[in-house]
């Protein structure tokens, strides 16, 4: 992962290189003054740019962190002196990874570099799903991938606006899309949502535990939520 640090103080300069070449990363550059930065980003074409946030000079260390936010799309982390509290909120709007203060800490550039890391291989790597009549096509990388939606097994709420879909072959593919967008996506009577984190395959259900409200998929528990229920049961010839 190369890294490119914008920074006015020669010596937590130094630091940080030494920092980051200690933990194996590629130092791929310097700068100290914002519109040589931007150029040098530009050249260089780092992963992750470290930002001191009260860089001196016509552009603030916020400006540089929104150019790069539109122009390079990179991830950031902003390293500052001191954590003012007005200028905290009026960085907020750039998203950066992280804050960090000086004399920077090995160990805290070793957790923001591993979050900014993870970050960019979601960006590459996050599957975004699209659909044909019988198929969803699954983008990851470059590629789409089609899935069968009789294979899916189940799709589960993986955190705030991601999902996991859960296929027959024991696959999973993590999608930046919500339960209900997916829902309304499949929107058929093959599948059914139980609860509010569970959408299942109907015809893929192994039984159902009425005393403790859990459908089976498989040998996977899902829980059944209390207002879905009869609608789950509406679903099947009950003898």
């Amino acid at each position: 992962m190369k890294i490119f640090l914008v920074e006015d103080e020669w010596l937590h300069a130094e630091d940080i290189r030494i920092s980051i070449e200690n933990l194996g990363y590629e130092w791929v550059g310097c700068s100290s003054e914002g519109f040589d930065a931007i150029n040098q980003i530009e050249a260089t074409s780092p992963d992750v740019i470290l930002l001191d946030m009260m860089l001196h000079g016509a552009l603030s260390g916020i400006a540089i962190a929104a150019h790069i936010k539109v122009k390079f799309k990179k991830p950031f982390i902003f390293i500052t002196s001191m954590l003012d509290d007005d200028i905290i909120q009026n960085a907020l709007h750039t998203h950066p990874v992280a804050y960090l203060t000086k004399p920077i800490n090995e160990g805290d550039l070793k957790a923001a570099l591993l979050k900014a890391k993870f970050l960019i291989q979601q960006d590459v790597d996050e599957p975004e799903v699209t659909y044909t009549a019988d198929q969803l096509l699954i983008r990851v990388g470059k590629n789409l991938k089609p899935l069968n939606k009789a294979d899916i097994f189940f799709i589960q709420t993986a955190e705030k606006n991601y999902c996991k879909i859960h296929a027959q072959d024991k696959s999973t593919y993590s999608v930046k899309k919500s339960l209900t967008f997916l829902d309304d996506l499949l929107a058929s009577q093959q599948f059914f949502r139980v609860h509010k984190e569970y959408l299942i395959n109907l015809a893929a259900v192994a039984k159902i535990d009425e005393a403790e409200q859990i459908v089976y998929i498989q040998d996977q528990p899902i829980p059944i939520g209390s207002n879905y229920k009869q609608g789950l049961y509406r679903h099947f010839n009950i003898l």
